[in-house]
């Protein structure tokens, strides 16, 4: 009698485990069906895994930034519904599949990723913005905050002349700073409703972030020595 309860017990337990691993999956999508799905639910969790200054360009339509591989990938995941589907995309679908796997083990059963990353959407005809909005929204820019490191939002326009003058000392110091640093580089021209969202009225225009924090702001030219002490006030 003991024996065929035993029996049992691990045949409930098997059959629990085969449909637990039925219900779970990770499929790649063509761009076509990528759309289908996301436009068809009213609040998509689409995520981009991409640079943040990739995500900042340009993007899929209410995807938000996760820095995939950092150490607040899981905590970010965290905010996220499990029970509801999970699409995720990279630039050329190389990267995605680790991502995918640690979605996967914290336990998100249904996730989509996109075949041929982003570089695949980008070509294809559902690369466009159905809603008035320009360029990014604030939700999009909120998730640009969500990394390990301390974060400088640029604002500039490739007009403007200050802002062409600080490109190569920019640059300079986002080399110098990679360890706890990103600069984050926002056209403005290009994301008009979140300028206007965040009443930026002169560019170029500058926001330095410490855990989401803002730290520092300043408005027009700013010597790379004043950006260095602003950074070396952050890691000290």
């Amino acid at each position: 009698m003991k024996l065929t309860v035993f029996y049992f017990l691990v045949l409930i337990s098997i059959t629990f485990s085969c449909k637990e691993k039925a219900q779970s999956s990770i499929i790649t999508l063509e761009a076509k069906e990528f759309h289908d799905k996301t436009t068809a639910i009213s609040q998509p969790q689409i995520i981009d895994i991409r640079s943040p200054n990739e995500f900042v360009i340009e993007n899929v339509s209410n995807a938000v930034y996760v820095q995939w591989n950092g150490k607040k990938f899981a905590h970010k995941l965290q905010e996220f519904d499990k029970l509801k589907s999970l699409f995720i995309y990279d630039n050329d679908g190389i990267t995605i599949e680790d991502a995918a796997k640690n979605a996967h083990s914290l336990g998100f059963k249904n996730i989509y990723l996109l075949k041929g990353g982003f570089n695949s959407w980008k070509s294809s005809i559902y690369n466009k913005t159905t809603d008035k909005r320009i360029g990014m929204s604030k939700q999009q820019f909120n998730s640009l905050l969500n990394g390990d490191k301390n974060i400088l939002i640029n604002f500039s326009e490739k007009s403007c002349d200050p802002c062409e003058k600080m490109t190569p000392y920019l640059t300079e110091l986002q080399k110098e700073f990679s360890k706890n640093l990103i600069i984050i580089n926002i056209d403005t021209e290009e994301n008009k409703t979140l300028i206007q969202e965040m009443n930026i009225e002169i560019v170029p225009y500058f926001i330095l972030y410490k855990t989401k924090n803002i730290v520092w702001q300043h408005g027009g030219l700013v010597t790379k020595e004043e950006l260095k002490k602003q950074f070396h006030s952050l890691i000290q």
